[in-house]
């Protein structure tokens, strides 16, 4: 998760990145080690498939999902903790795989959450998010997840390879200033539903919780 800062932020959230692109502008940003490994764990573990699993994503909020977070194999942003290891909390005798997958999936946008706070202190006026990945390919339906979660409008973009257009941007803005960029057209916009957010409000107050006791507490 990045932004484009066209100024040099003061100071820079300790959980974050932040590459120099020229004398005005940086990329701000943080990287997540579990999100696309996260989810073929789910599918290889749980044996669920991706139409269950992204039917598991669509499926209304429920408290009963168990609080997860995500860490398989560390954490990278924020908090570097390359010991961190997945947790679950919450399970019952009664949480099922489709319980279990929709927790971790919940963890996932927990982890951009903490991303997306750091990042708001240095880029107060971020308005949407766009979201791009094998991930958000597969299952477009946790795009709602993250848009409820984070309370932003996520739109989701279907183009390979869009790291390296950003990159092509960034290079345009400096090299060919006058030269219209295209726009390619969104799959759809995935906008924050009112009557979720309370509920990941409680969701994301549990991820924290989780978090100090387990990561920040080890």
């Amino acid at each position: 998760m990045r932004v484009l800062l066209h100024h040099r932020p003061q100071d820079i959230p300790p959980g974050l990145w932040c590459y120099r692109i020229d004398s005005s502008r940086c990329l701000l940003g943080g990287a997540l080690n579990d999100v696309g490994r996260a989810v073929s764990w789910l599918l290889d573990t749980l044996a669920l498939d991706g139409v269950v699993l992204d039917e598991i994503a669509a499926a209304d909020p429920s408290p009963d999902t168990p609080g997860v977070l995500p860490f398989l194999t560390g954490e990278r942003s924020t908090g570097w903790a390359g010991s961190a290891r997945a947790v679950f909390a919450d399970v019952s005798a009664s949480t099922d795989a489709s319980a279990m997958a929709r927790g971790m999936l919940e963890g996932i946008a927990g982890s951009y959450r903490r991303v997306s706070d750091e990042l708001e202190r240095a880029a107060t006026d971020v308005g949407r998010i766009v979201a791009a990945g094998r991930v958000t390919q597969e299952l477009p339906s946790w795009l709602q997840i993250l848009g409820d979660y984070l309370g932003t409008p996520v739109i989701h973009q279907t183009i390979k390879r869009s790291t390296c257009r950003g990159n092509a941007l960034l290079m345009l803005e400096s090299l060919a200033p006058d030269v219209e960029c295209s726009s390619p057209e969104p799959a759809g916009t995935y906008t924050p539903r009112d009557s979720a957010q309370e509920y990941y409000r409680g969701v994301h107050d549990r991820f924290e919780r989780l978090y100090g006791a387990a990561v920040e507490g080890s």
